[in-house]
């Protein structure tokens, strides 16, 4: 049976920056050993988190679906890639309101334990960022990648930095896609990981 894995990108840009990270990671994936599924989160319509859709099952049954259609894919898969853009300090809104809405599925009831445990133990994330800015000023947009990681490691699931593309502009061109050194860096993780 194939491995499922799950790469979300939460850029509005599926040819940007952070999306080439992903797909350097991906490209020579085993098809006999692997199932990839990419989904573009700005594809999906989800509502804000708020008190009437913390748990599924409110009103708006089109985007209620969409949700629980995210969520059972991300809980469906054992490896997920994740890359996304930090913009102004943080990561874009899309993925924020993924994380928060994650809280119904990230953490689940335990009678046993009479608490909310981690339910995306097992889980495994491999982090792609891309930012405008230069190296020398990443210091303010660490606050996202924190911020990412301690959300994932809240909801259980391991997680690892594969990337940080600096001197991206802002997002509108692609100026990835000639960095050939980070390219091979990426897939000689990819190979290690992939094995």
């Amino acid at each position: 049976m194939k491995e499922k894995i799950l790469c979300l990108l939460a850029s509005p840009n599926k040819e940007g920056n952070s999306a080439t990270l992903a797909k350097w990671f991906l490209e020579d994936l085993d098809k006999e050993k692997y199932e990839l599924e990419t989904v573009f989160l700005y594809d999906y319509r989800l509502d804000y988190t708020e008190n009437s859709n913390y748990n599924f099952g409110n009103e708006n049954k089109e985007q209620e679906d969409q949700a629980e259609e995210l969520f059972r894919k991300i809980t469906s898969a054992n490896k997920i890639v994740l890359a996304t853009p930090i913009w102004n300090f943080g990561v874009p809104a899309v993925l924020k309101n993924l994380l928060d809405r994650a809280s119904a599925w990230g953490r689940i009831w335990s009678e046993k334990k009479r608490k909310k445990v981690p339910n995306w133990k097992g889980k495994r994330f491999y982090l792609f960022f891309s930012t405008g800015a230069p190296r020398v000023a990443l210091s303010l947009n660490f606050i996202a990648i924190l911020q990412l990681f301690f959300t994932l490691s809240y909801y259980g699931a391991k997680r690892r930095n594969i990337a940080l593309a600096c001197n991206c502009g802002n997002g509108s061109k692609n100026v990835v896609e000639n960095r050939a050194f980070l390219k091979r860096r990426i897939k000689h993780k990819a190979r290690r990981i992939f094995k």
